[in-house]
């Protein structure tokens, strides 16, 4: 695997935690302060796996037909979770997540687009994860 994707990991990691960071100091002017904290803590936890990812993936022998599938799948997957939690914060949305969003209510429009930034994301992880296994047993 090309050495780019590692250093590009460990780069959008350092970006996504500190986005989780700043995501934290803007708790108080939130609509939605329990969706908030979700966010900064996937901003910063998804940081970290993006971390994890650029010292591993550079370890695997190179699959060019599969590896840029995988670095992307994780790549907008984390980060658009982030991206989802953080506009349901900030619109009140909690139909796709009604245990942080509970008591809050976005418009219908704003419901389905924080419901298509958790979904769409959430399948690109697990995409990414199970491409990752898949290199990782050299399938």
């Amino acid at each position: 695997m090309p050495s780019d994707y590692g250093q590009l990991l460990l780069v959008a990691g350092t970006v996504l935690f500190l986005l989780g960071l700043l995501t934290g100091l803007a708790l108080p002017v939130l609509k939605n302060k329990r969706m908030g904290l979700s966010a900064h803590l996937v901003g910063v936890q998804h940081g970290m796996v993006l971390w994890a990812l650029g010292l591993i993936v550079p370890q695997l022998a190179p699959a060019p037909a599969i590896d840029g599938w995988m670095v992307y799948s994780f790549l907008l997957g984390l980060y658009g979770l982030w991206l989802a939690m953080l506009l349901a914060a900030i619109w009140g949305a909690s139909q796709a997540l009604p245990m942080a969003g509970a008591g809050h209510r976005a418009s219908a429009g704003r419901e389905r687009i924080v419901a298509a930034l958790v979904y769409l994301p959430a399948t690109l992880i697990v995409l990414g994860t199970v491409l990752l296994l898949w290199r990782q047993l050299g399938l």
